[in-house]
């Protein structure tokens, strides 16, 4: 004679109202709430990248190669470069071997700290054995006064189209303060690729620990649900 195992029945609807609380909508406030954050987030990366670029551009490439970043203020290089447009120029070791169609930057005379970029369109070599170039913006339609090597001050290497306009707004001595935030910024940035890095590795092997320690064991003398030895049915005790 057997006996049926005594136990609390289930209720199949409290199995099914909790898989529809699992799988039930978010609420709309939930939504909004991830678009303003996403929103944030973007904005604040955006400007990160922009002030990061600004940084670079009129702090750590003309310091790397002894040159300069100029806000251009007149026309006369379009459509090379516009006004409103900062240009990247780098030092020059030997200003007397520049080659024609070079874009520089130089005094219009030697006692002028005045700076002007443009292209040179000649070379000639006096009896003094020093060199002079002639040089013409793109968009004039005469060529300047001749001027000698040792005037030339760099030589044109890339331009920020625009970012002149924020160069002259923020000023010689705020610059050092720009700078120094895209540093900041940079380092921030960096931290925060490790340390997401390091978050996701170990989120990884915390998982991973889970599933080897969560399996269920089996049952002793065989597996889940399988019939007793005795040959009495799944579920029933053997008497």
């Amino acid at each position: 004679m057997s006996k049926r195992n005594s136990g609390v029945p289930v209720d199949p609807l409290a199995t099914v109202d909790t898989e529809a609380a699992a799988i039930a909508p978010r609420k709309r406030g939930s939504y909004v709430t991830g678009f303003t954050r996403g929103f944030v987030s973007a904005f604040g990366t955006v400007v990160m990248v922009c002030l990061l670029a600004l940084a670079v551009a009129i702090g750590a490439i003309p310091f790397a190669t002894h040159g300069k970043a100029l806000a251009v203020l007149s026309g006369s290089m379009e459509p090379t470069f516009s006004p409103g447009d900062l240009i990247v120029v780098k030092g020059v070791d030997d200003p007397s071997s520049i080659p024609i169609n070079t874009i520089v930057t130089f005094m219009p005379s030697p006692d002028d700290p005045t700076l002007i970029t443009h292209r040179i369109t000649g070379k000639a070599s006096n009896a003094d054995g020093s060199v002079s170039y002639v040089t013409q913006g793109d968009a004039n339609g005469a060529a300047d006064p001749p001027i000698e090597a040792r005037q030339v001050r760099g030589i044109y290497m890339f331009k920020i189209p625009k970012l002149g306009y924020v160069s002259n707004w923020i000023g010689g001595e705020s610059r050092v303060a720009v700078v120094a935030l895209g540093i900041a910024l940079l380092g921030y940035a960096a931290y925060q690729i490790l340390f997401a890095r390091r978050g996701a590795k170990e989120k990884l092997e915390e998982g991973q620990a889970d599933d080897s320690t969560g399996a269920p064991d089996k049952a002793p003398g065989g597996d889940i649900g399988a019939e007793p030895s005795d040959g009495s049915p799944a579920g029933e005790d053997a008497t």
